[in-house]
């Protein structure tokens, strides 16, 4: 069974962590910015810290994939691949991985 390509669809792995990243660090500023744009003063502040919190565990919570043994292309796990001298192969789309390849060099 001939799996498709993810690079046919333009959304890789990286495209979609990056898209979520930017939608979350642009969005939820502007939704700040118009819930202070009605309150008084001095709750601005508490709107603030709310939003940059919420931006630090959202972009933590979409990079946190990036950490594990996954093909940056298509997702796959590459627990169990082996690492070559350049990185891993992924055996669902044939991408280059090049992190996680440290047994290798010993």
């Amino acid at each position: 069974m001939e799996l498709p390509n993810p690079m046919h669809y333009g959304r890789t792995l990286l495209a979609r962590i990056r898209r979520r990243a930017l939608i979350f660090v642009v969005g939820v500023p502007l939704a700040a910015f118009g819930v202070a744009a009605m309150l008084p003063s001095w709750p601005v502040w508490a709107v603030v810290g709310v939003a940059v919190a919420a931006v630090t565990v959202a972009l933590n919570t979409v990079t946190s994939r990036l950490t594990a043994s996954a093909c940056w292309t298509c997702g796959s796990d590459l627990g169990a691949t082996p690492a070559g001298e350049h990185g891993r192969i992924c055996p669902r789309c044939g991408a280059l991985n090049q992190h996680g390849n440290d047994s290798a060099r010993a």
